[in-house]
């Protein structure tokens, strides 16, 4: 039971932080960039996966990595809800393709790159950042 309601919740905090970095992607799209001015320390303790993994998502490279997925770049501005079956694929066979350990800094590559996660994949990318999450948890 006790380890149900901890994957629950590592669930739901990854929904929250893949929310809150689209929901800042989105605003980023439309040229009113702002100053973050939440007071969020520049480290991490380095005790918890998920405050790793929120660090890493928050981070803010010039430079984007690419995972093999250059083709990708043409979805970029597309609407989160647009993509259709084919397009969703080319998603998942890069995602299923990588270490699961790589899949948070691809999320990031993809947000650097203005390009929106299919909204249909998302349930299949939190169970791999929670499973990743829990098997990095001592």
């Amino acid at each position: 039971m006790t380890t149900t309601l901890y994957i629950l919740i590592a669930m739901i905090a990854v929904g929250v932080i893949l929310r809150l970095a689209t929901h800042n992607n989105n605003k980023q799209n439309t040229n009113t960039k702002t100053q973050n001015t939440n007071n969020q320390p520049d480290t991490c303790c380095g005790r918890h996966q998920t405050c790793r993994l929120q660090q890493q998502l928050t981070q803010t490279n010039n430079k984007p990595l690419y995972y093999d997925d250059e083709e990708l770049d043409r979805y970029a501005g597309k609407n989160s809800t647009t993509y259709n079956e084919t397009q969703t694929e080319e998603f998942r066979e890069i995602l299923y393709t990588m270490n699961p350990d790589e899949v948070p800094q691809w999320i990031q590559s993809l947000q650097q790159r203005n390009i929106t996660i299919p909204d249909n994949l998302r349930d299949e990318i939190l169970l791999i950042i929670t499973e990743q999450t829990q098997n990095n948890t001592p």
